[in-house]
């Protein structure tokens, strides 16, 4: 709980909650016409049997909030073609 305080969206009763889970809710609450789908399975070449070129091609748009570089560029890598 040491970041709470750089925070937007966290507070101290979201601790131990997944924060995808958490970030989908808040949009839900502003727009619950918007289709928000909170992932939690990690996102890297070991997991292109789920984040496939199917996975990736029926989205319009795709919102990380990933803190991690390497898959910062591997989403981008996968968005951008």
């Amino acid at each position: 709980t040491s970041n709470l305080n750089r925070q937007f969206l966290f507070r101290e009763h979201h601790v131990g909650k997944l924060k995808s889970v958490v970030a989908a809710d808040a949009v839900l609450s502003l727009n619950n016409r918007i289709n928000v789908r909170a992932m939690s399975l990690k996102v890297s070449p070991e997991t292109e049997n789920e984040f496939n070129d199917e996975f990736w091609l029926r989205y319009d748009v795709v919102i990380n909030a990933l803190d991690n570089i390497t898959a910062r560029q591997y989403v981008d890598s996968k968005c951008v073609f």
